[in-house]
C-alpha cells in the first residue's frame, strides 16, 4: 500500500502531534519533518501489528517499519536492501527485501511489494530509483525512530533494469 497523501498537524518548533482514534502521538523532530506522515497511515498502521508500507513525502521515499518493539534499532549493524521481479500474470510485482542484522545477531527480514499496475507505486520505484537512497522510518505503538539508507548501486541497477525489462512508465 502506497499512500502519497499530506496531511497538515498542529506543530510547534520541537514537537508533532499527530492525533489518532488511539489517542495523541508526540512525535520529536528528527532532523527534518519527514516523521510527520499522513492520518490515515497512521490509521492502516494501528491497525497491523508488524510488517511495512510505504509513502513519499517531499520527494522522499519513506519504508515504515513496524514492529510490536524496536529496541533492536540502536543495535543494527547492517541493513541490506535488494529487489526482485516476481512473475505472477495474476499479480505482477516488484519485491522489496529488507534484512536487518543486529550486533547480538539478530536477523530480522521484511518484505514489501509494489504492484506494477500502480501508478502510484511505480513513482516510488522511479524516485527510488532518482534519489537512491531510502529513509526507513521503524514504528512501535509509542516510539518512532529514523535512518537514511543509502542503496548498493548494484540493486539501484538492478531495480533500474526491472523497471526498463517490464517497460513501465518513468
Amino acid at each position: 500500500m502506497s499512500i502519497v497523501l499530506y496531511y497538515p498537524s498542529i506543530n510547534d518548533s520541537n514537537k508533532f502531534y499527530t492525533i489518532l482514534s488511539s489517542g495523541i502521538f508526540i512525535l520529536q523532530k528528527i532532523s527534518t519533518s519527514l516523521t510527520d506522515i499522513d492520518v490515515d497511515l497512521e490509521i492502516a498502521l494501528s491497525q497491523i501489528e508488524s510488517g511495512c508500507m510505504t509513502t513519499i513525502i517531499s520527494d522522499t521515499n519513506i519504508l515504515i517499519v513496524k514492529e510490536k518493539s524496536i529496541s533492536f534499532f540502536e543495535e543494527i549493524d547492517k541493513i541490506d536492501i535488494s529487489f526482485e521481479h516476481i512473475e505472477r500474470p495474476e499479480f505482477p510485482t516488484i519485491a522489496l527485501r529488507l534484512k536487518i542484522k543486529t550486533t547480538n545477531n539478530l536477523n530480522l527480514r521484511y518484505e514489501y511489494f509494489f504492484l506494477t499496475e500502480s501508478k502510484d507505486e511505480i513513482h516510488f520505484l522511479n524516485l527510488l530509483v532518482k534519489n537512491e537512497s531510502i529513509r526507513i522510518l521503524f514504528v512501535s505503538n509509542e516510539i518512532k525512530t529514523e535512518r537514511d539508507e543509502k542503496i548498493n548501486i548494484d540493486q539501484i541497477n538492478n531495480l533500474s533494469s526491472i523497471l526498463l525489462k517490464l517497460d513501465l512508465p518513468s
